[in-house]
């Protein structure tokens, strides 16, 4: 989801202090805005985000992950009938490259 990959990130780069963090504020509803601005900037810090944006850019328009070549999502949708059903994953594909966090 939009929160699993970047938070997956961090945690895999987090100091035992962030973790202890994440677990005190993540899923807490009693959680301050505070405490929950500072998981953001946590994961902002340890690239969660941008790891985020640039794993959906690779699926969406090709590249490299690790070793492994992933095809440009257009490569699959131009076996697709034209209809407004791929329009819409097109479209969405390119609001999520382009939305900001």
């Amino acid at each position: 989801g939009k929160r699993t990959i970047p938070l997956w990130k961090a945690l895999k780069e987090a100091t035992p202090g962030q973790v202890e963090l994440f677990k005190r504020v993540i899923g807490n509803h009693l959680a301050t805005p505070d405490e929950i601005q500072q998981v953001v900037d946590t994961i902002r810090d340890l690239n969660g985000i941008d790891y985020a944006k640039e794993l959906a850019r690779v699926y969406i328009s090709g590249g490299t992950i690790g070793t492994k070549k992933i095809k440009d999502s257009n490569e699959y949708l131009d076996r697709i009938q034209d209809s407004k059903y791929k329009r819409m994953l097109k479209s969405w594909a390119e609001y999520l490259l382009a939305r900001q966090f």
